[in-house]
């Protein structure tokens, strides 16, 4: 392998590649589609894939949410573009998003259309442009949602690595995007899954009784419905004077609403030397005020929690603060319908409110037997996350060493039998 670099006027890059303008002859060729007339329904009653901005994200298209006809087509600046055109975002929130057509398609004003010519491998040219995206975001101009614009794109100037070097880069990233599509699937899966479980244990129970209709339902007849607090304890928290807070680890770990959860736990910023109301290890931490009403994590210490949370603690005889747990979760929706009933404009659930929620509570073993299912789909989705978090960590330092040839690949044996199709 070649250690030799070079400075260009894009920075410093391996001696092999060049440095082209995007817009220029032999590189590619660059346009943007259009819009037919939207008072014409006609118009959008055909067969011909539309791309709008928003539909592009970072992989490829194989279809669309509206189809326009021929006539339109022809009657608008609409442009039918060939399988392998890169497209680009330009305006608005999507601005720098991209993807790759795999199959015929028309796009809006609000998409740029590449189209690689003899020295671009388009695979390469979507990762680049993923690569230079920040730099994209800083060229935007307008007012509330700033654009981009052909004439940017077409004088970017980027690095062209030997087309076979270009296609070994873009073979390692597309594996490594497939690896989090992989993940991705994978979590949806187990979402669904936990979705549905919820679903069939809170009405169904584990042990296939008979129902009986009850005032939230119909639920198994061994099970009974109570207020919540009659299951469980209800801390309401307590915001401690800002005078007594400070962020240098002082004290007790200082809650004060959903800011600071994590996944399951959270990650406190604040410490007070001057405990108000105190949730114990284990509790559940609840989230009563504002838009975040319901928001939930599990306390993996003593913490002092302010006004917005309460903590919730099942009392180990008649609830499992596990169950009580995904039993919130369940309800979650419900609560918050609660928490703005009678028309209030400021969500909040107050501690009547929680108590007096009613929810299904079947005897204690069982109880348990339904949160450690639960449990065991969470841990797994929790390695999932992890994973594709990996995943998404590689991507981005190998787009990086990459695209500026700190790392080469181009005497590596890698597979590029897909990006050869490109």
């Amino acid at each position: 392998m070649s250690n030799g670099f070079k400075e260009t006027e894009i920075g410093r890059i391996p001696n092999e590649w060049d440095v082209k303008v995007l817009g220029s002859s032999g590189i590619a060729r660059i346009s943007s589609g259009g819009t037919p007339d939207r008072t014409r329904l006609d118009y959008y009653q055909g067969t011909i894939p539309w791309v709008k901005s928003g539909e592009l994200n970072d992989s490829t298209i194989l279809d669309t949410e509206e189809h326009i006809s021929e006539v339109a087509l022809n009657d608008s600046s609409a442009k039918l573009f060939p399988i392998n055109t890169v497209l680009v975002a330009m305006y608005g929130a999507t601005v720098g998003r991209t993807a790759i057509l795999k199959r015929e398609c028309a796009t809006n004003q609000a998409v740029c259309a590449i189209q690689a010519i003899d020295m671009l491998t388009p695979a390469y040219l979507r990762q680049h442009l993923a690569f230079i995206r920040p730099f994209l975001l800083n060229q935007r101009y307008g007012g509330a949602q700033p654009n981009i614009s052909q004439t940017i794109i077409k004088n970017l100037k980027i690095p062209l690595p030997p087309l076979p070097e270009q296609k070994k880069i873009a073979a390692v990233l597309s594996k490594l995007q497939k690896a989090i599509e992989i993940q991705d699937n994978i979590l949806g899966s187990l979402r669904d899954l936990k979705k549905s479980m919820m679903h069939r244990l809170f009405s169904y129970g584990l042990k296939s009784e008979k129902r009986k209709k009850t005032e939230i339902g119909l639920i198994p007849e061994g099970w009974e419905v109570n207020g919540f607090g009659l299951k469980s304890t209800i801390i309401m928290g307590q915001s401690p004077s800002g005078e007594l807070c400070n962020h240098d680890g002082i004290g007790t770990p200082l809650l004060n609403g959903p800011t600071e959860f994590g996944r399951q736990q959270p990650t406190p910023v604040q410490y007070t030397s001057a405990v108000t109301k105190l949730a114990l290890k284990g509790d559940i931490l609840f989230c009563v005020r504002g838009n975040t009403v319901g928001r939930l994590n599990i306390a993996d210490q003593d913490y002092c929690i302010g006004r917005g949370l309460a903590a919730i603690r099942g009392n180990s005889v008649e609830s499992d603060t596990n169950y009580v747990f995904y039993l919130c979760q369940q309800y979650k929706d419900l609560l918050y319908s609660h928490s703005v009933a009678g028309g209030s404009t400021f969500p909040n659930i107050s501690k009547a409110d929680l108590q007096n929620f009613l929810m299904p509570f079947p005897p204690l073993d069982e109880q348990t037997a339904i949160a450690h299912i639960l449990q065991t789909i969470d841990r797994k989705i929790e390695i999932h996350e992890g994973k594709k978090s990996g995943y998404q960590d590689l991507f981005k330092t190998m787009l990086n060493n990459l695209m500026t040839g700190t790392i080469r690949v181009n005497e590596l044996d890698i597979d590029t039998a897909e990006v050869e199709a490109a």
